[in-house]
C-alpha cells in the first residue's frame, strides 16, 4: 500500500512538474499550448506512477488522471476558456494518462 501511496504521489508531482514545464516555454499562454502541457504532464504522470507499482496494473496511472482532471477542471472554472478548449481539457488527462500506464506496462514494470 505504501508503494502505491507513493506511487500516486510522485505521479502527481511529475504531472505538476510537467504541465509546469510546458506551459511556461509560451508567453502568453495559448490555448493549444495549455492542452498539449495537460497532455504531456498526464502522459508522463501516468507512466511514472505506473513504472513505480507496476503489480497494480493501470490503477495508479488512472488515479494520477483523476487527479489531474480535478486540477484542471479547478483551472478551468478559473479561467476564461472557450468551449472547445474546456472540453478537450475535461478529456485529455484521464485517456493521457492511461496511455501513459499502457507505454510503462508495454516497457515493462521496474525491476
Amino acid at each position: 500500500m505504501g508503494r502505491l501511496l507513493l506511487a500516486i504521489f510522485v505521479g502527481v508531482v511529475v504531472n505538476a512538474l510537467l504541465v509546469f514545464g510546458v506551459q511556461s516555454l509560451g508567453t502568453p499562454v495559448h490555448p493549444l499550448l495549455v492542452l498539449a502541457a495537460y497532455a504531456v504532464g498526464a502522459f508522463g504522470g501516468g507512466f511514472v506512477a505506473t513504472k513505480l507499482a507496476p503489480r497494480r496494473g493501470l490503477m495508479p496511472a488512472l488515479v494520477v488522471g483523476q487527479i489531474a482532471l480535478v486540477l484542471v477542471l479547478w483551472n478551468v472554472l478559473t479561467s476564461a476558456q472557450s468551449v472547445l478548449v474546456i472540453l478537450a481539457s475535461l478529456l485529455i488527462p484521464v485517456l493521457l494518462a492511461w496511455a501513459g500506464g499502457k507505454a510503462a506496462h508495454a516497457r515493462g514494470g521496474m525491476k
